[in-house]
């Protein structure tokens, strides 16, 4: 599949894929971006009825550059390959972006619908500066 070929089905794949044709429609990404819910990988199931556990490792993986990036995605289906080529981390969580972006470590990105052909890969610097936005609201 490639760009031409998505089909975007949530407002979240909508703003990513408007930014992926036009730069300057970033800034409307990420405001969807924080008010959405994405899928991350874990290492085990999540109970809905626990909130945060502390005992769940969500995959990371490192970019061409050697940073560590968390791969998040916008739809179950996007994360199924992944489920193949790291099998230690075969549970899906359907997370809130924000809660997300807020739990980063420093130095580590975040990729978004990594392997497809809509993707981003968000750098660590600028999940600083989502932090810093979100929590001045």
């Amino acid at each position: 599949m490639n760009e031409t070929e998505f089909f975007p089905t949530s407002p979240l794949e909508h703003s990513l894929l408007k930014a992926k044709r036009d730069a300057s429609s970033m800034g409307e990404f990420f405001t969807e971006l924080v008010r959405s819910n994405v899928f991350v990988l874990a290492d085990q199931a999540a109970s809905p009825q626990s909130g945060f556990d502390s005992s769940i490792n969500l995959c990371v993986l490192k970019n061409k550059s050697g940073s560590s990036v968390v791969p998040a995605f916008t739809a179950r289906e996007m994360a199924t390959p992944w489920h193949e080529r790291q099998p230690q981390f075969r549970y899906g969580i359907l997370v809130d972006a924000a809660s997300l972006i807020n739990g980063l470590e420093s130095g580590v990105g975040l990729v978004l619908n990594p392997g497809q052909p809509v993707g981003v890969e968000i750098p660590s610097e600028l999940i600083n500066r989502l932090q810093q936005q979100l929590s001045s609201r």
